[in-house]
């Protein structure tokens, strides 16, 4: 689930393959003040094989748990250094954008950095749950990809409307084109790939 190229929401956005994902050079959404608001503090992932006690800090979790600490449109991930699973981790963020709409479309940026070309990447989301003031606790989250995959495939031949394929991963010419390819993605892999369930565990990260 992780895709991390600069700190991106490791565990609001489910890692996006690398392959037949939506990925722009520039940002189609901006902040909406009439958008849903993400409850500040650390979210997880709920995967019925990765159980462990959630008060613990986050930092003694299990490798199987994949969070983040969101805090006012930007998610804080504490990820290794190296790909090797005992490397030294640090803290990285990255932005992120709720757009309001059916469905909610999450923006993140997915590659910063000094001399990094700005790249953004896209998942569908539906709210599942609310805390007393209306802030979002729970969602359920997909990748927005730019059509069906044939077996063996790294990106779609039949690219759905308004994407342009761009070597193994798709270009969109608009905000509605992304969110017409959230729907159909989701209409597409539903049963097969369900959503990705996200909650809000507690304010502190420790």
């Amino acid at each position: 689930m992780r895709y991390i190229a600069a700190a991106l929401l490791a565990c609001l956005m489910p890692a996006l393959s690398g392959c037949n994902a939506v990925i722009s050079d520039r940002p189609f959404f901006a902040p909406d003040p009439s958008a849903p608001t993400l409850r500040n503090g650390v979210w997880r992932s709920v995967k019925a094989d990765c159980r462990f006690d959630e008060r613990k800090p986050v930092e003694r979790w299990p490798d199987c748990a994949d969070w983040a600490v969101i805090r006012d449109g930007e998610a804080l991930s504490y990820v290794a250094t190296t790909a090797e699973q005992r490397a030294p981790k640090r803290w990285e963020t990255g932005r992120y954008v709720v757009a309001p709409g059916d469905p909610l479309i999450l923006q993140q940026s997915c590659a910063s950095g000094e001399g990094v070309k700005p790249l953004y990447c896209y998942s569908g989301a539906r709210i599942m749950a609310r805390d007393a003031s209306g802030r979002v606790t729970h969602v359920e989250v997909w990748d927005v990809s730019c059509g069906p995959l044939a077996e063996g495939g790294r990106v779609t031949t039949a690219p759905w409307p308004g994407l342009s394929i761009k070597e193994d991963n798709c270009s969109p010419d608009s905000a509605d084109a992304i969110r017409g390819a959230a729907k159909r993605t989701l209409e597409l892999t539903g049963n097969d790939m369900p959503p990705t369930q996200m909650r809000w565990v507690r304010e502190d990260y420790r």
